[in-house]
């Protein structure tokens, strides 16, 4: 009786893993409908405000800074909250958090 061979286990270091699927779609979220990024935005502004010893972002204001691109949010926040550098800052925030 013949032996059969070795199963390959993922510990078993000549096993490749298989080929990556293909994509089938792709998902485009410009506004922050689809996927919640303005409660990263608040995070970020609010980290920025709490490094000028400004407090968190009021509604208000957060109202009209939804639904901008980053750069737009991070003028008007600085032009709002009189944030001198939150503007240049803003960027670097967002790559931390």
């Amino acid at each position: 009786m013949a032996s059969s061979p070795p199963k390959l286990t993922p510990a078993t270091p000549h096993q490749h893993p298989p080929p990556p699927r293909p994509i089938r779609a792709c998902l485009f979220d410009m506004d922050g409908l689809l996927l919640d990024s303005e409660d990263k935005y608040t995070t970020c502004t609010n980290a920025i405000l709490a490094r000028y010893n400004r407090p968190p972002l009021p509604w208000h204001i957060k109202a009209q800074l939804q639904g901008r691109p980053g750069p737009q949010n991070f003028r008007v926040l600085g032009s709002v909250a009189c944030v001198e550098g939150g503007v240049y800052e803003g960027a670097g925030v967002v790559s931390e958090l």
